[in-house]
């Protein structure tokens, strides 16, 4: 069965334990056979959340083929339903989609910065591409956010505004650390912005052992048939 990696975009310090917990118990209860794993990136404490951006990172550091891109400010109701389907699902603000389909539209603008515009970009996105999409009903609380940050930023998303150019082709971070998600069957990593010079491409990051002093990180390069670990 195909993987898909759910997604989490927040902040070096959000405590996400609470959404952790009851996104994994909605999933053992609504999809127990689903092959998943929570992917959860966090960026560097400095500048406003670039939650687009983060995103496109949690496709890099993931070898699943599906992928469900979900604040941490959304709190799935018993009616969440992150099944795979071979088109653009918007349930609620969560997106769910294949990689043929996240690759199709460069994946999300890495410009919108302090909001969750990128969102809707990703809409028009799909829409100009003439991508299926489906509407998925599920129940989330109402994300929280400043009023003047997503009106600006709103203001740029028409169907006359494109910024596909800008996305996982002009994707660049650095990986600050990486560890195991303690909560469930997944990886935490930290990001920091950088530029192309000194860019992290290899993917994904993820840490075999790890304890109050040092850490080990290793690296699985996606497309390796045997598996096998990579010392950085």
């Amino acid at each position: 069965m195909h993987k898909i990696a759910i997604i989490v975009p927040t902040s070096q310090s959000a405590d996400i334990s609470g959404f952790l917990e009851v996104l994994t118990k909605q999933i053992a209860d609504k999809n127990p056979d689903l092959n998943y794993e929570v992917v959860v990136v966090r960026q560097s404490e400095g500048k406003a959340l670039n939650a687009g951006w983060l995103c496109n990172v949690g496709v890099q550091v993931t070898d699943a083929a599906y992928f469900a891109f979900h604040s941490p400010e959304l709190i799935p109701g018993k009616d969440a339903d992150y099944s795979l389907e071979d088109a653009f699902v918007q349930m609620g603000d969560v997106q769910i989609m294949p990689m043929e389909i996240y690759s199709q539209v460069n994946g999300y603008s890495n410009e919108y910065f302090g909001t969750d515009v990128h969102i809707g970009d990703m809409f028009n996105r799909c829409i100009r591409n003439g991508i299926f999409m489906a509407r998925r009903e599920a129940t989330f609380p109402p994300l929280t956010q400043d009023f003047m940050e997503h009106f600006n930023a709103s203001k740029r998303v028409g169907t006359a505004y494109d910024r596909s150019k800008d996305g996982m082709s002009n994707l660049f971070y650095k990986v600050v650390s990486a560890k195991p998600l303690d909560a469930c069957e997944g990886k935490e990593v930290v990001v920091a912005p950088t530029d192309s010079a000194t860019t992290t491409t290899q993917a994904p990051a993820v840490v075999e052992t790890s304890d109050s002093e040092e850490f080990h990180t290793f690296w699985r390069t996606r497309g390796d048939e045997d598996g096998t670990e990579r010392g950085v």
